[in-house]
């Protein structure tokens, strides 16, 4: 089972009278459905050792990034939100996919990345999933800690939440990383 169903850049919105009110209620709104163990083990893992009220972000580079391409995409681009955010989490390679300015459309070239950590690739190719609809991070993969760290297991559902939500999402910014 993969995150995709289909292929698709847009936001896909719960079916819910009312978005839930807590970053937290949005994340398990997404994500507690799926039917894999391990995986709600390690989200409801995740959600009791958050000590954030907001989207999660890596470090002040990657909230500034973040919060300034926001902005712009509220507007023009809210689909292109959750691919932003994993790869602006990677100073690495935010500069090697968007050379450091927000690009009016994010193409992945896996030859255009280089040599990258296994945890950045990870990032990179989630966002190329959201962004393209490809399959290659399953949910059985996101449940093993092995393969994905915590730190990229929190970047990657706040991803999918953002992605679900749209711009309700950013209703959740915190002020300060």
């Amino acid at each position: 089972m993969y995150f995709l169903d289909s292929p698709s850049t847009r936001p896909r919105f719960p079916c819910t009278p009312d978005p839930p009110t807590t970053w937290d209620a949005m994340i398990l709104s997404v994500l507690s459905d799926l039917d894999n163990d391990s995986f709600r083990y390690r989200l409801n893992r995740m959600i009791m050792r958050g000590k954030q009220s907001g989207i999660y972000f890596a470090n002040e580079t990657h909230y500034r990034i973040f919060y300034r391409g926001s902005k712009q995409l509220r507007q023009d681009r809210p689909y292109l939100l959750s691919v932003v955010y994993l790869l602006s989490s990677c100073k690495k390679l935010w500069s090697k996919v968007c050379s450091d300015k927000l690009p009016s459309e994010i193409i992945f070239d896996d030859r255009s990345i280089g040599k990258v950590t296994a945890n950045d690739y990870t990032i990179y190719s989630f966002a190329k999933d959201l962004h393209t609809g490809s399959r290659h991070i399953s949910v059985t993969d996101m449940a093993d800690i092995l393969l994905i760290p915590d730190k990229q297991f929190a970047l990657i559902c706040n991803a999918i939440t953002i992605h679900s939500f749209g711009t309700v999402a950013l209703d959740f910014m915190p002020d300060k990383a």
